[in-house]
């Protein structure tokens, strides 16, 4: 009786606690075979009469608390159950009763498929094109109402906290349900972080068998994630894999090593004024080498003769012999120095040399952003993810970076107020909040360069390791990549360059810029501007701590 009482006192301050939140209006669409919506649908919340049901669109409307719980009803399928939460739209995927469903296989522990009829335990699989239904970023919540007897809970800020499966089976013992990520024991804090685009199918065991397999942590039900990646395989990887050679891993010293010589013709100068006069003298000697008008203008710069700087930039601008290269190299400096205006000016002039290439334009919206001029910047952007209009104007690269594009657009969307959205495409809205995020583009396009992110468990992402067990996926294209992480892991991470194709007189300049909480407000970014040479096939250039 003393442990029963004060669990009582607590159920009666938190029914106090529920009484004063505010009811708010819940809408969404129901789904059943073939995610066909469904009309007739009853909606109730537990212990009450039905009060709503679903149009011919499958559409509803219901009054709600953030405390109840709705209960979707509808002959020949399983009652569905949704927690409200701070949820105002919840759309719902009802599963056809046992007897009409079709027979599929299923994933079992480690990954083993099986016929639901040789499968002694309760499942239920979940396909991709029933996650995205409702287009909803967060896994849990996508498959909250999905999945019968599932049900996630929050805590007040919206935050999951329980995942369970087969109700309380203890009131002192945690009754989550276990998470497998292709067959690595995860948690539901992870899976609610993965994009739902990378996911083949989330099959739900009801029983408690995968105790005999993954622990008493099993005894609750567990959640098996099956990614495209670990299904294109055919098979489901476990912990042991990480000392597999099919999972790429750095073995080598991880130690950031940037080292830059000075080019000779800076090794003799004897003052700054005949630093200026070798370069009045010279500089008709290198148009074509961007890294010699860049070190000059560097050099007048750190010895404090903005004039001489200034007049190094100015002769770039204005020369019909300067290349995409040096105005890129130039325009990475000045940004990561933080004069946005130069190099608004520097990347205009790269526009106006490569009119054809995304990339320029990529450039331009992004700089703009950061000049406030934001409704610029998403007009480009949104140009920019138009594949057709852009191939309509003769700018054939734009799909390869439409990815990376999609991101910056959706990152201005939802941290931008009074932008004029009338001509977005409503497919191109993604969520694009990420704990880390790292931008690398070198001033070349004509080089062959390897650039590759190696992660704190060691493994590396990069153009051929795409997506990585902890969630690390890689966009590359020439001269661009992007490596984001929407859940991180405290550590080091690596930018690792090879660069050693390259003949030697070929010098790449590398922007890298390091976005922490992407897309949230406590977001930071970091520009930093390094020079390539083909000094080691493996150079560690960067490092970010998580």
């Amino acid at each position: 009786m003393k442990k029963i009482l004060p669990l009582i006192i607590i159920f009666l301050f938190s029914a106090i606690a529920w009484s004063q939140n505010d009811s708010n209006s819940v809408v969404g669409t129901v789904y059943g075979r073939g995610s066909q919506p469904l009309s007739g649908v009853e909606i109730s919340k537990i212990g009450a009469l039905p009060i709503a049901s679903t149009d011919e669109n499958g559409e509803y409307s219901i009054v709600a608390k953030p405390t109840d719980t709705l209960v979707f009803s509808y002959d020949g399928y399983y009652p569905t159950l949704a927690f409200v939460s701070n949820n105002n739209a919840i759309s719902v995927y009802l599963q056809e009763e046992l007897s009409k469903k079709r027979v599929e296989k299923v994933v079992g522990p480690l990954g083993i498929r099986k016929s639901p009829d040789m499968v002694n335990y309760a499942t239920q699989k979940i396909e991709q094109e029933e996650l995205l239904i409702g287009r909803n970023p967060n896994t849990l919540e996508a498959l909250n109402g999905k999945v019968s007897g599932l049900t996630v809970r929050y805590d007040p800020s919206g935050k999951p906290t329980t995942l369970n499966i087969r109700g309380n089976r203890s009131l002192l013992s945690d009754n989550s349900a276990l998470v497998v990520i292709d067959g690595i024991i995860s948690d539901f804090e992870v899976l609610s972080t993965m994009d739902n685009n990378i996911i083949e199918s989330i099959t739900v065991n009801k029983g408690a068998s995968g105790a005999v397999l993954y622990g008493s942590r099993g005894a609750n039900g567990v959640v098996m994630v099956t990614t495209k990646k670990s299904a294109k395989s055919g098979s489901s990887n476990n912990s042991l894999n990480y000392n597999n050679e099919s999972i790429p891993r750095y073995g080598k010293r991880l130690k950031v090593n940037v080292k830059e010589n000075t080019p000779d013709y800076l090794r003799d100068i004897s003052s700054t004024e005949d630093a200026f006069t070798q370069y009045q003298t010279n500089r008709d000697n290198y148009w074509g080498h961007s890294a010699y008008f860049l070190d000059m203008y560097k050099y007048f710069d750190n010895n404090g003769k903005s004039n001489y700087s200034q007049q190094v930039f100015d002769d770039v601008i204005n020369s019909d012999k300067a290349d995409y290269a040096t105005l890129r190299a130039m325009a990475y400096y000045l940004e990561s120095k933080g004069s946005l205006v130069h190099a608004n000016v520097a990347y205009n002039k790269v526009l106006n040399s490569k009119s054809d290439d995304a990339k320029s334009y990529r450039h331009m919206a992004l700089i703009n952003q950061e000049l406030g001029k934001n409704q610029v910047a998403f007009n480009t952007l949104n140009v920019i993810v138009d594949n057709d209009y852009m191939y309509n104007q003769g700018i054939y690269n734009a799909s390869k970076i439409k990815g990376i594009a999609m991101h910056e657009l959706n990152n201005l969307l939802q941290n931008t107020s009074n932008l004029d959205t009338k001509d977005l495409n409503g497919i191109n809205e993604i969520n694009t909040t990420y704990d880390l995020r790292i931008v690398m583009e070198s001033n070349r396009d004509d080089v062959n360069l390897n650039l590759k992110v190696v992660e704190p468990y060691l493994e590396i992402s990069s153009a051929d390791n795409d997506f990585t067990r902890i969630g690390g996926e890689m966009n590359t294209l020439d001269g661009l990549s992007e490596y984001a992480l929407r859940n991180a892991r405290k550590g080091s991470y690596y930018v690792v360059a090879d660069y050693s194709q390259n003949p030697e007189e070929v010098v790449s300049f590398i922007k890298i810029t390091a976005y922490k909480n992407y897309g949230k407000s406590n977001a930071t970014k970091t520009v930093k501007m390094l020079r390539l040479t083909n000094n080691k096939k493996d150079q560690v250039i960067y490092k970010v701590d998580f």
